[in-house]
């Protein structure tokens, strides 16, 4: 699934932008290579990105509260378009179909647990600054969250989408990575630990979801896991009754 080329102005992300190219026949939009203004961090069109920035938001919004209130397969891009006050057109210029609309909230807290992860002092180890960033970003509210889950939840293709959210968020955690250890995102272990690190905020918001607290404690307590490295699992005193049947 590709990453809508209008996240990466929503969420000011440093990671890769596309352009999106005009759909014919009311298709969806195709995308192309980065421009050079994408490239530095800056998107064309000045009044138009943020035009268009305010109707991605509102094509979410809108999406969001349809999925919460029935399984996204029985919601139509129609539907969504009309709720949110726009074309099926525009609709198609911004996403590739309905699902990529729940790649808008992970995108974006993945974006800003990056950038906090940059703020961290040089000498910090990776995941101590991704902990320290996660709190950080904890402490701005997570009634988004809080709704992107409820319409996950209610997907009957969730674990797909799950995994989908790591695909389109780990490349931002491993970018941060690389640059805090001097190496490329492509190099092994900030590739892996990015992987990991977008698995241990999904773990902790399903954790969440199903047990209930508070959100914070369940993504730091999956954080913490990693960080400490996944040599071994902590094994009780003795035996358990399944492990050797009779």
């Amino acid at each position: 699934m590709r990453l809508p080329p209008q996240l990466g102005t929503l969420c000011h992300a440093r990671a890769r932008h596309t352009v999106p190219v005009e759909p014919t026949g009311g298709g969806p939009a195709r995308t192309e290579l980065p421009s050079p203004a994408a490239h530095h961090g800056r998107h064309p069109g000045g009044l138009a990105a943020t035009h268009a920035d305010e109707t991605v938001r509102r094509i979410e919004r809108a999406a969001l509260d349809l999925f919460i209130a029935e399984p996204m397969e029985g919601v139509s891009v129609a539907r969504i378009a009309a709720a949110a006050g726009v074309s099926v057109r525009s609709f198609y210029r911004r996403f590739p179909g309905k699902e990529d609309v729940l790649l808008v909230t992970p995108t974006s807290l993945a974006t800003e647990v990056q950038q906090a992860i940059d703020r961290r002092p040089a000498g910090e180890p990776p995941f101590a600054a991704m902990r320290e960033a996660v709190d950080e970003r904890s402490r701005a509210g997570d009634e988004d969250l809080r709704r992107w889950q409820a319409a996950v939840a209610a997907c009957r293709a969730g674990n797909r989408m799950i995994q989908q959210v790591v695909a389109v968020t780990s490349p931002l955690l491993s970018a941060a990575f690389a640059r805090r250890c001097g190496q490329a995102p492509t190099d092994p272990w900030p590739d892996i630990a990015g992987v990991i690190a977008a698995t241990a905020l999904v773990t902790g918001a399903r954790r969440f979801a199903v047990h209930g607290g508070e959100l914070r404690e369940h993504v730091l307590q999956a954080i913490d896991v990693v960080g400490r490295g996944l040599d071994a699992p902590p094994f009780a005193a003795g035996p358990t009754p399944s492990a050797h049947p009779a």
